[in-house]
């Protein structure tokens, strides 16, 4: 192998390592929000049922409520009624935020790792999925690259991956086989990047 394909190898690796945190900067896991939708943790979630789930919370905790149930109860004092609303915009946003992580299948894989103590951030490198992996990510960039034509199949090709790797994922955190589990998110935001550069070279 040339010293140029190893340093694209190494460029794919750390590229894929510094955008693989879920969320808005890593870090601490504040919330369960499997627990915050009152459903089931674990990975094959029901998604009309957290949409559900999602427009009653938010029907209930949007500020506009907190404030009309406070004032017909005759609460008219400032501070009372400022507090009030706002703890309903810290729940909206809780609500928002949990939504947008749980509804995506990166993203959610990203969150139970975390709720077992296994942050994506610290563990992910080139390493995890390996050389022959990065190749033919490689290989499959330099197609999309150097095409005008046969966009469409490649995308319905990469769509397959996505879904194939999406139901491995569900079956290692359901087995409790984390290290499959952080490898095969990997994987999965490999393949996310890959139908991004799809996307970009089509439109």
């Amino acid at each position: 192998m040339g010293q140029q394909r190893r340093q694209r190898i190494r460029s794919l690796s750390s590229s894929s390592s510094n955008n693989t945190s879920g969320g808005d900067g890593g870090g601490e896991v504040n919330e369960d929000y499997f627990r915050v939708f009152g459903i089931e943790r674990t990975y094959s979630i029901s998604l009309p049922q957290l949409k559900s789930s999602y427009r009653k919370l938010m029907a209930s905790n949007h500020p506009d409520v907190h404030y009309s149930k406070h004032e017909a109860r005759g609460e008219e004092e400032d501070g009372e009624s400022t507090s009030n609303v706002e703890n309903g915009e810290d729940l909206a946003t809780v609500v928002t935020r949990g939504y947008s992580i749980l509804k995506d299948p990166h993203s959610r894989a990203l969150h139970l790792l975390e709720l077992v103590d296994i942050p994506m951030e610290d563990t992910a490198s080139g390493e995890i999925v390996g050389q022959e992996f990065l190749i033919e990510i490689m290989e499959l960039r330099e197609q999309v690259d150097s095409t005008t034509t046969g966009l469409e199949s490649m995308r319905e090709e990469n769509d397959v991956r996505i879904q194939e790797t999406c139901e491995a994922i569900g079956a290692a955190f359901d087995m409790g086989n984390y290290e499959d589990a952080t490898r095969l998110t990997a994987v999965l935001q490999y393949w996310n990047r890959l139908s991004e550069e799809i996307d970009k070279k089509e439109y």
